[in-house]
């Protein structure tokens, strides 16, 4: 969130009951608003935000009852960037923004970009880049890219490209909506999609069509 991040900690597993450190970036005010975070290491967390990917680390100790940030640093590359998602599959970062989805490394702290993707769409003419909001790894390792404006992709590692499934009004059995905020599998290889203004679609892997679950205000059933 805005300024903020917290460690926390479980005391009671019952009751549900958490431990919840102070602010961890109230030493650090100039970093406004946490998109997303990711452990590289125990101590060590990759941070987005709206002002670019920054690499922070830790202090642990048996003094103190909670880590501390010693340092943060900035990845060059990204300064400026709006960070939105952050996921490390098989030692390959990827990283989404609302400019574009990049694949990199991260020796130590220096990250080297292997392939920036302005679209997710083949033979890309729309005139907006690509804006990540989800990125999502299903049990078979493939990978699933939710856009703002490109609906639901899932990543070809051969070729470098993208089976896309973009929202057509017209079509009963597709996406419900063309901005895809979260996305989530069962123990039946079925994929749950949350949209925005569009429901939840159910995309089973097997039979490859959509269903979608609305709360349709006007519907007295």
């Amino acid at each position: 969130g805005q300024k903020e991040l917290y460690v926390c900690r479980l005391v009671d597993v019952t009751k549900g009951k958490f431990e919840v450190s102070e602010n961890l970036l109230k030493a650090h005010p100039r970093y406004r608003f946490l998109n997303d975070f990711y452990f590289v290491d125990k101590n060590t967390l990759l941070i987005g935000t709206k002002e670019g990917l920054y690499y922070a680390d830790f202090v642990r100790n048996d003094q103190q009852k909670w880590p501390t940030i010693q340092s943060i640093n900035t990845i060059p590359f990204f300064s400026n960037y709006d960070i939105t998602r952050l996921k490390k599959i098989q030692n390959i970062y990827w990283i989404g923004t609302r400019n574009g989805l990049f694949k990199a490394t991260l020796e130590g702290t220096r990250m080297h970009i292997i392939r920036r993707f302005d679209s997710t769409v083949n033979n890309f003419n729309n005139k907006y880049t690509l804006s990540v909001k989800t990125i999502f790894e299903d049990d078979t390792g493939s990978i699933w890219i939710g856009s703002t404006t490109e609906g639901l992709s899932k990543y070809l590692p051969e070729t470098e490209n993208f089976i896309n499934y973009p929202y057509n009004p017209n079509d009963q059995l597709g996406l419900s909506s063309k901005q895809v905020n979260v996305v989530v599998q069962d123990n039946f290889k079925v994929l749950w999609i949350g949209t925005a203004q569009g429901g939840i679609n159910k995309l089973d892997l097997l039979q490859k069509k959509f269903i979608t679950y609305s709360n349709n205000l006007y519907n007295q059933y």
